[in-house]
C-alpha cells in the first residue's frame, strides 16, 4: 500500500454565498486540484448549488435557515465521508453555523469564509435596513400606477439603486422572501454550540461581513484552529483562489 493510498481520501464541501455559484469558485477548484496532486492528497471536492440559485434547482417556496440545513443533512448522506472539510462562504457559512451548532455528531472540519450570520449593529446599516423597508413599501405605492408601463422597469431599478439593495433587485419574489428570512437568522447563539475543529478565513476589507464578525465569530467558537485574515474583501475565492485553495488544503493535511 502506498503513503497515498494510507492518507485515504479527502472529501471537501463548499457551500457558496448569496447570489453566487458553483462556477465561480472554479479558480479555486483548479487551485486545490493543483495543490493536492503536488502534495499528493487524493481529494474530492463538491460544490453543489444551493436551492434558489440555479435553474437546475428552483425553489417553489420560500426557504428559512431551518430549510437549508435540512438540504445541507440531505445532501452530506449522500457525500458522506470519515475525512470530511465543510467549507461556508458567506449565506454558505451562515447554513454550516445553524448545521454544526444542531448536529455536534458530525464529523468534520470546518471553515468558515466570511461568515455571514452575524447581526450588524451598526447605526448606518441597522438605519439603512430600515430605510429600505420604508422606501419599498413606499416605492410598491407610488410605482403601482407605472406598473402596465415600459417605465416601470426602469423606475423599480432605480428605486431599489436608491436603497443600494441590488441582490433584493435580482431576486425572484421567492428568492426576496427568503432573503428576508434568512436576514432573520442572528448565529450568535448557535455559535458556542460548535464543538468541531473550525478555522477562519476573512478579508482585511470586505464591508460585506466586515473584519470584526470575524473575530466575534473566533471569540464565540469552542475549538478554533486557526484565523486567516487576506489581503482582499468579500469575493476572496475570486481575488485570492491560490491563497483559499492553500488554506483548504492546510486544513486537510
Amino acid at each position: 500500500m502506498t503513503k497515498q493510498s494510507k492518507r485515504g481520501v479527502y472529501t471537501i464541501v463548499i457551500l457558496h454565498g448569496w447570489g453566487s455559484s458553483p462556477e465561480r469558485w472554479d479558480a479555486v477548484l483548479t487551485a486545490i486540484k493543483r495543490i493536492a496532486e503536488k502534495k499528493k492528497h487524493r481529494v474530492n471536492v463538491y460544490i453543489p448549488s444551493l436551492p434558489g440559485f440555479s435553474s437546475k434547482f428552483k425553489i417553489d417556496k420560500a426557504y428559512s435557515i431551518d430549510d437549508y440545513t435540512h438540504w445541507l443533512q440531505e445532501y452530506l448522506k449522500k457525500h458522506s465521508s470519515n475525512k470530511l472539510l465543510l467549507v461556508g462562504h458567506s449565506h454558505g457559512g451562515r447554513i454550516l453555523i445553524r448545521y454544526a451548532s444542531q448536529h455536534q455528531d458530525l464529523k468534520a472540519r470546518l471553515i468558515l469564509m466570511n461568515a455571514a450570520g452575524i447581526p450588524n449593529i451598526k447605526l448606518f446599516p441597522t438605519m439603512k435596513r430600515r430605510a429600505f423597508k420604508v422606501l419599498a413599501t413606499i416605492g410598491k405605492v407610488i410605482l403601482y400606477p407605472l406598473a402596465k408601463t415600459p417605465l416601470f422597469p426602469l423606475c423599480k431599478k432605480v428605486l431599489y439603486k436608491l436603497a443600494r439593495e441590488h441582490d433584493y433587485e435580482k431576486a425572484t419574489p421567492v428568492m426576496q422572501e427568503t432573503m428576508q428570512n434568512v436576514l432573520t437568522y442572528n448565529a450568535r447563539p448557535d455559535i458556542p454550540h460548535i464543538i468541531q475543529r473550525t478555522s477562519l478565513i476573512w478579508g482585511k476589507h470586505d464591508t460585506a461581513t466586515p473584519l470584526w464578525m470575524g473575530h466575534l465569530i473566533q471569540k464565540l467558537l469552542q475549538n478554533v484552529s486557526s484565523f486567516n485574515v487576506l489581503d482582499g474583501k468579500h469575493g476572496l475565492h475570486l481575488s485570492h483562489p491560490n491563497a483559499v485553495a492553500s488554506l483548504l488544503i492546510d486544513e486537510i493535511a
